[in-house]
């Protein structure tokens, strides 16, 4: 299976039964204002094996 592959399939499991947070896909209301943090997070999944 290739990323691409990978993101849909974990993309499509966070959407049923409710959107919920995973180790690859994190949802958010809105991005922060606040670079910083924004980079943080960024970084965070960058970061994941």
């Amino acid at each position: 299976m290739n990323w691409k592959e990978r993101a849909m399939k974990s993309l499509r499991d966070s959407l049923y039964p409710v959107p919920e947070e995973l180790n690859e896909l994190d949802w958010k209301t809105a991005l922060s204002e606040k670079s910083e943090r924004l980079a943080q997070h960024i970084s965070a999944f960058s970061n994941l094996s």
